[in-house]
Order: C-alpha cells, then sequence, then structure tokens
C-alpha cells in the first residue's frame, strides 16, 4: 500500500480499531460524487486498498460487515466486496448473494433497488 493510503488506513485504524466501510464514514449515497472526489475519493480508494490486501476469508468478511451494518442502498457495495460480484452487471449470480445479504438481515434486492432511487 502507497504511504499516503496507508498514513490515511493507519488513522482510521486508530480511531475505529479498524478501517470502517465508506457509510460509516461519509453518510452519501454510494453513487453520489462524494466517491469521485476529494475526501470520499480518497477514503474508497484506501478502503478497496485495504480491503484487498486483507487475507479475510468469507466468514470474516461477513463478520465485518456484520459489525458495520451497511445501509440498503449500499448492499451492492457489499456484494462486490465480499463475493466479488457486480449486481447491475451479473444478475444472475447477484440473485444468488441477494438472497445471502437477505437471510444476513442486510436486506434483499428490493430493498437495495428502492433505496437506491432515494437521493
Amino acid at each position: 500500500m502507497e504511504t499516503r493510503i496507508q498514513k490515511l488506513a493507519d488513522s482510521y485504524t486508530a480511531k475505529y480499531g479498524t478501517v470502517p466501510p465508506p457509510y460509516a464514514v461519509f453518510d452519501d449515497h454510494p453513487f453520489s460524487l462524494r466517491w469521485r472526489m476529494g475526501p470520499g475519493e480518497d477514503f474508497i480508494r484506501m478502503w478497496w486498498t485495504w480491503w484487498v490486501e486483507r487475507p479475510f476469508s468469507e466468514v470474516e468478511k461477513l463478520t465485518y460487515f456484520q459489525e458495520w451494518p451497511p445501509p440498503h442502498r449500499w448492499l451492492g457495495f457489499v456484494i462486490n466486496a465480499v463475493w466479488d460480484v457486480d449486481p447491475d452487471q451479473d444478475a444472475e449470480r447477484a440473485a444468488t448473494c441477494f438472497d445471502r445479504t437477505s437471510a444476513l438481515g442486510f436486506g434483499d434486492r428490493k430493498d437495495y433497488e428502492r433505496e437506491l432511487q432515494k437521493s
């Protein structure tokens, strides 16, 4: 991890005990411009770098998100992070993932789609 990103990850880890997911730090829609410029862009880049460098098992990934329950509109992000599936690109595989998020109490595809419509 490059130095600037590592420093940012270290600062969040010092404050929260880990790097929290984006929605826990910035209360914005996942399609907000916040994630494409400024502090939000820095954070999301740092989060993904930090995430992929962790040797988390699927169970550990799910435990992480159980500790940081996602808003429904962030379920696509969770699915991508845990199962490497983009719900907007792979509806068939995403259907199984949404079944899993529903069973975990995070919400289902209908919750996700309904919340995405809100600004």
